[in-house]
This record gives structure tokens, sequence and C-alpha cells, in this order.
């Protein structure tokens, strides 16, 4: 692990289409900066409750600040240096729009890609970026 700080990010477990994203994030986090922890976990909700407040993706950076929806996407994609196109795209495209986008995803999600009946355990391969 390097000696930077860790970049925590909260998601919804439940939800498919956020835990293929999960480990899309693992296999493409080549400097091992990101943590995980789903938004309900004891964790996220002792230690940060904005993060337990909100059912969408966050994040908390390496300097403890707080980013929500469109904003922690673009942060993730510009950290793991992936997919440079949508994050060009995103960094273009105004805050309230790239929200509307997500929220219309996020609201949609557990329809369009399903829902898990509950929190998967990570593999032993990856269970140490799990909090």
């Amino acid at each position: 692990m390097t000696s930077k700080k860790s970049i925590i990010v909260f998601y919804d477990a439940y939800c498919v289409m956020c835990n293929k994203s999960i480990i899309w994030l693992i296999k493409n986090d080549s400097c091992n900066l990101l943590k995980f922890s789903h938004f309900k976990s004891d964790y996220a909700i002792k230690n940060h409750k904005t993060a337990s407040e909100i059912e969408t993706i966050s994040i908390k950076d390496e300097n403890d600040n707080y980013l929500y929806r469109s904003d922690a996407v673009l942060y993730l994609l510009k950290k793991i240096k992936k997919l440079k196109f949508i994050w060009i795209l995103g960094f273009l495209t105004p805050k309230f729009i790239r929200d509307g986008i997500y929220n219309f995803i996020a609201k949609n999600r557990y329809k369009w890609f399903g829902k898990y009946e509950s929190c998967l355990i990570p593999d032993e391969k990856i269970k140490s970026k799990f909090i």
C-alpha cells in the first residue's frame, strides 16, 4: 500500500450495478488508493454520518472532504486515470445536468440492473479493500 491516505468510497452494496462498478474500480486502482464501505455499514454510520445519510455514491477524499453523486464519479475516474473521455465530457457538463443524469440512473438502478437480497461478501483476494 502506498503511504498516501486512502480515499473511501461509500456505495450501495445491494445494488448490482454499484457492486460491478466497485469491482471495476478495484481492478483499475493501480495506485491502491481506494477503500470501500457500504453506506449503511457500521463504519459509515459511526464514523461518517454524512455518507450514511445519502443513498448514493459518495467519497471521502484524502483531505477528508466529501464528494457526492457525479462529482464523486468524476473524481474517481480522474484518480484511477481511466475513461478519460467520460471524465472530460463530465467535466465540461454543468453540475446540475450531470447530477440530473446521475439521479435518473440512481432512481432506476434496481429496476434496470437488479438488487441483491443481502450485501455481498468480498472474496479473500479483495477483502482488504473493504472497511
